[in-house]
Parts: C-alpha cells; sequence; structure tokens
C-alpha cells in the first residue's frame, strides 16, 4: 500500500469510480425491495439473496412488487435482461446461499445440503440444521416405517415416501 489517497493517485477518475459505486448500490436496493412483500415459506429464503442464473448479477428485481406469494415471482436481471421463473430464481438462490457449507459437508462425507425435492422435483429440499424439508412445496420426510431410518431424499423409495430404498427393495423381494 502507498501513502498517496486515491484522489491524488486516481485524480477526476477516483469520482466517477465513487459515483459509478453509488449508482450500483441505489440500484441494487431498489431491487432488493422489490422482493420486501413476499412471504416466504421458510426463513432462509428471505436471508438468500436472489440473484441471475445467467450472469449471477445481484440486480434482480421481481416483475410485480405488490406480489407476496414465492410461487409467483416473475424476475428478471437489470443486468443482462434475463427473465426467469421462480421455481428458477429460488434454486439459485439456495445453491448461491449453501454453497460453501454444502461443499464442505460433502466434502466431509456428509449429504449436500440443498437436494432435489422427491415431492416437486426441485432442488429445494434443505438438510440443515435449521430446516429440513422443501422451501418451495413444504414436503418434508418423516422416517422409515420399517427400519426406522432417517429419510433424505438420497435415501427414500422412488414408489413409496415412507420406506428407504432398501427397505422397499427388500419388502418387494417376498
Amino acid at each position: 500500500l502507498t501513502d498517496v489517497a486515491p484522489h491524488e493517485a486516481l485524480g477526476a477518475a477516483w469520482q466517477v469510480m465513487l459515483d459509478v459505486r453509488d449508482v450500483y448500490e441505489r440500484e441494487l436496493e431498489a431491487c432488493r425491495q422489490t422482493f420486501e412483500k413476499v412471504e416466504w415459506p421458510v426463513d432462509v429464503l428471505a436471508e438468500a439473496k436472489i440473484n441471475c442464473p445467467e450472469c449471477q448479477s445481484d440486480l434482480v428485481a421481481q416483475s410485480d412488487p405488490e406480489n407476496t406469494s414465492h410461487e409467483s415471482l416473475d424476475c428478471r436481471c437489470r443486468l443482462c435482461g434475463k427473465q426467469f421463473s421462480a421455481e428458477e430464481a429460488i434454486e439459485n438462490a439456495l445453491e448461491t446461499h449453501f454453497e460453501v457449507e454444502s461443499y464442505i459437508s460433502f466434502k466431509d462425507g456428509g449429504e449436500e445440503l440443498v437436494q432435489t425435492c422427491p415431492e416437486c422435483g426441485l432442488a429445494t429440499y434443505l438438510l440443515t440444521e435449521e430446516e429440513v424439508g422443501c422451501a418451495w412445496c413444504r414436503f418434508a420426510l418423516e422416517e422409515c416405517a420399517r427400519c426406522m431410518t432417517g429419510l433424505t431424499p438420497e435415501n427414500v423409495s422412488a414408489d413409496n415416501s415412507s420406506l428407504c430404498a432398501y427397505c422397499e427393495h427388500l419388502m418387494s423381494k417376498d
């Protein structure tokens, strides 16, 4: 680091850089305000930032700021212009929000924290300390009715959501 102040080193360019940052911060705040009335089914969705699945920009706004339903989000990126659905917005927000924790869990032999929900088919099933169940449809798996193992999207039977795949396999042999 130098002892030269930015305005001395950059001259007029320093003010331009500050102005650009100010414009970005105002645009970001305006975008985030469009989601303030949404009644999120789980708290983590209120915390997760919706960003563009195309360019990863945080400058995403809801087309109808009066909308309160997470299922009716109609989003548009203010940077690249991509329009995307509520499902895509929420899947992407959860993936981004839990990216680091999922990597650590998976690396340490655990399960990914966001999985595909066996009920609605979206990548919105959470396996976190705070939340277990689908953030989209609120479906939650219980325990296997036969062996009492906790069910997850990875071990549940494809044909019977009350049994693990192993017990379903054993019972089908009878």
